[in-house]
């Protein structure tokens, strides 16, 4: 189960640093959210990896974070 929390924050926080540079947006701007996605992610996987006792929390996180890139990229594409 840690190798699924390690691999599943790794490959979200791929998805949004991804999505965030596919935006039209300053250099500063996208860097400065693409690491704080990227911390986020890696994190809350990293988290799950380590402490298995976290694993609802960890699963919380990733659901919330998935949820706001997602909704990100469905406003981007209906604006």
């Amino acid at each position: 189960m840690e190798t699924i929390f390690g691999l599943l924050g790794l490959i979200l926080g791929a998805w949004a640093v991804r999505s965030i540079c596919l935006k039209p947006q300053s250099g500063v701007s996208k860097c400065l959210k693409s690491i704080v996605a990227a911390a986020y992610f890696l994190g809350a996987g990293g988290l799950g990896g380590t402490q298995v006792d976290k694993a609802p929390v960890v699963i919380a996180l990733l659901l919330i974070g998935a949820a706001v890139v997602a909704y990100s990229n469905h406003r981007d594409k209906t604006a």
